[in-house]
């Protein structure tokens, strides 16, 4: 299972405002921190490693989404 839906399937299911808009800020601001985790890392991963982990965490939206009616 993909890590990352772990994480965000319940915070997008708690959004009081569960609307496109409110899920889109919700897989931004997980964008900013998986981004700013990776710069952290010492030494830093090789692209291919954190190519992987961003197409993670955007199949784990794309899942996400296919839950909700367009």
């Amino acid at each position: 299972m993909n890590p990352f839906l772990a994480i965000l399937r319940p915070a997008i299911h708690r959004l009081a405002d569960n609307s496109p808009e409110g899920r889109q800020a919700v897989y931004a601001r997980a964008r900013r921190a998986i981004e700013e985790r990776i710069r952290l890392v010492e030494p830093p991963p090789a692209d291919p490693v954190v190519q992987a982990q961003m197409t993670k965490l955007e199949d784990a939206i794309a899942a996400i989404e296919r839950e909700f009616p367009s």
